[in-house]
Order: C-alpha cells, then structure tokens, then sequence
C-alpha cells in the first residue's frame, strides 16, 4: 500500500489546571488521533474524572487486543517493564535494571517486587509469564510479533533473561510500549479475565457500552518519568463513559456532566477558540500517524510508478485544512515524531 501519512501531533491530556497530574499522560489521547476537549468547569465531583467517548473497549487484556479505545483504559491500569522520557530514553518501570547482549539476541532484566492491585505481587516469574503468554500460539496475541523470534524465557531470582533466535535490538524499547503491558497472573482463572494490575487505577466495575469505573491505586508509586506526580492519582475514581452521538457529548462537556470529550472536528475548531475549553488533538509521543492508503493489487495501483505519482499529486498540507480544520500537522515523513527515524526534512 502507499501510505501518504498526516502527523497527528500535540495531545497529552486536557482539562482544567490542576487535572494534569491527575492521570497519566495515556489517560485521554495518548493514542491515534483522537481529539480531545477539557472544559473549564468540573464535572461531578472534584473526586472523580469522567471521560465522554463515543465508543468502549474492546477488552481488557493486553495480550488480546491493540486498539486504541482499549489502551486508553489499559494503560491506567496496567504498567510496562520499562518506562521512556520525552526523547526516548529508557528509564525503570517494573523493572530495575537492563541489559542487552552485543548480539542484540539476549536481554536481562530485573524485576522489582511489586504489589498488585489485589494485593498478590508481581515479580519476575509473573513478568516471564507475560511474555509466555503473549507469544503462545494460542493466544493469537496481535503483539506477538512485536517481541522478536524468542527462543525462551528464564528466570533466576529477581532476573528475566530473554533470548532470541534472531538479534532484534527493538526489544527493549518495545517493553516500554503500551502494547507491552503487563498485567497480574492474577487476572486469569481458566477462561475467566479480571483486570488486575500494578497501575495507578484499579478496575471496579464495566458497565458495556455504558461505562466503564476505575478507582484510585492509593498504593502506586510513579516510575514514568512523563508524569510529574509520583505517588498515586489525586482523584477518586476515574470514569469512561460512552456517549456515541457527538452532539450529547458536546452536551455532557457543556454542563459540567464530564471533564473530558472526544468532539467532531467541528466542534474541535469552534471549541479551540473559547478560553473556557482547551483542545488537544493527536498524540505528541503515541507514534500514530494519518494516512492515506491504496491497495497495490488493483490495477492501475500495481504498478509503483502509478503510486508515486498519487504521492506526488496529493497535497497534504490542503488535506490538513479541509479534512482535518487545520488542526493537526502535515508530514512527508513515514515516521511520527518523536521516534528514531524520524526526519522533517
């Protein structure tokens, strides 16, 4: 396929000041291009953050799903083994320390004991046990790949060592992905699934399609250096509620029903102007780009000179105002900003 991409740029999450130390930066749109609007005004009570969307997760397991709508909840949940800064260097997360062979084929972590949020702790073993089940067949894991060719997992104490068939030298920074979450071995009995984790909320109860309720891990220490606050959220309870017509979560934001919305472009470029409301759209480090795709097999896109001729015609800085009301930033790199590879020129 030709992929002629439009950089989505500039979300962490909105609102009121005072909320950004809240939640984690993944909360609202840390993922693909979601727009999202904070009003001025607090919805509910001053305990509690609630989230209008116009769709719900698909699931709670990581190793299940990658969709965005999936994360934005998984992520408040859950932790990875590593954490990245603003300029993508590593930093710790679940785990203390790394280290990878000149090889780039076996890589050594260890893994802090850690309190889960049903009060067993997750470890090394339960680390191992992440990756097992991820890249097992019958998983059908849609991250699988995104691990390498592994050749096995041990673990000796409070060490993971991960080798590879192959030197993939991603790995690493892959554990610091959202895609690489980490949940409790405690959340699986049989064909049983209940969210547990080591993240700064904890699953309470999913209402499908309707909402979904976490409440605050008051045991959670901060390792992500992309969040200011190191200790737990300052808020109660952290609510995803769904309202598919845009126009009704317009209506929620407007009288203080919830924090935070995803609006219609329309809406996004009428709100960016009040000062009551701040608008963010995109996601500065989630990766994600816009694009335009064709399929290569179908005549006359089978042949690459057609393509690039498309490529060349298209203009993308045209397509950012009128599909998208100027409200993101046009690219003609294949790579998002913030990621290696990445050049504006």
């Amino acid at each position: 396929m030709l992929r002629l991409r439009l950089s989505v740029r500039g979300a962490r999450i909105a609102g009121r000041s005072g909320i950004a130390e809240i939640c984690r930066p993944a909360v609202l749109a840390a993922f693909g291009m979601i727009l999202c609007v904070g009003a001025a005004q607090a919805a509910g009570s001053s305990k509690e953050i609630i989230f209008a969307r116009a769709q719900d997760a698909d699931s709670l397991d990581p190793a299940r799903v990658s969709t965005t709508i999936s994360l934005q909840v998984m992520t408040q949940i859950y932790d990875t083994l590593l954490t990245m800064d603003a300029n993508g260097e590593l930093h710790p997360g679940l785990a203390s320390e790394w280290k990878a062979s000149d090889d780039a084929k076996t890589f050594t972590l260890k893994i802090r004991d850690v309190k889960c949020q049903d009060g067993s702790i997750f470890n090394a073993a339960a680390a191992k046990w992440n990756i097992d089940r991820v890249i097992a067949p019958a998983t059908a894991s849609p991250n699988a790949s995104s691990y390498g060719e592994i050749a096995s997992t041990a673990v000796d104490g409070d060490t993971l060592t991960i080798k590879l068939n192959k030197p993939y030298s991603p790995l690493l920074h892959f554990l610091a992905n959202p895609l690489a979450l980490m949940i409790c071995p405690s959340s699986v009995h049989g064909s049983t699934f209940t969210a547990v984790g080591t993240g700064p909320w904890k699953f309470v109860s999913w209402d499908r399609n309707n909402q979904l309720v976490l409440a605050r891990n008051p045991d959670y220490t901060n390792d992500d250096p992309l969040v200011n606050n190191s200790g737990p959220p300052y808020a109660d309870r952290l609510i995803f509620r769904v309202i598919p017509e845009g126009p009704a979560r317009m209506a929620a934001l407007r009288t203080g029903e919830a924090n935070f919305a995803e609006p219609s472009l329309q809406d996004a470029a009428a709100l960016a102007k009040d000062k009551s409301y701040k608008v963010y759209t995109g996601a500065n480090l989630s990766g994600q780009l816009a694009y335009v795709g064709f399929t290569e097999e179908i005549p006359p896109l089978n042949d690459p000179r057609v393509r690039r001729a498309v490529g060349y015609a298209l203009n993308r800085n045209v397509m950012v105002d009128i599909g998208f009301n100027n409200l993101v930033q046009a690219s003609d790199c294949p790579v998002a900003p913030g990621l290696m590879g990445y050049d504006p020129k």
